[in-house]
């Protein structure tokens, strides 16, 4: 069985962002410590040109874990 991050990831990658932003905020209730779900969570939300939410996410990643250059 699939995780919700996976199921998230799965659906980035077919382009259906607002099913993937359904998945990893699911995936960040059950793991709210993972910094890469928020990263891509704002990733989808940038597609989805919802750019207040994706830099929400995008802080929150940059937060836990200051030293990963992706959530910058």
């Amino acid at each position: 069985m699939s995780t919700s991050k996976e199921l998230g990831n799965n659906e980035f990658k077919n382009k259906n962002f607002t099913k993937a932003i359904e998945h990893y905020t699911q995936a960040i209730s059950e793991n709210p410590s993972d910094h890469t779900i928020y990263s891509n969570r704002s990733a989808s939300y940038h597609n989805l040109k919802n750019f207040d939410k994706a830099l929400e996410d995008a802080n929150k990643c940059v937060e836990i874990k200051a030293d990963w250059g992706k959530g910058y």
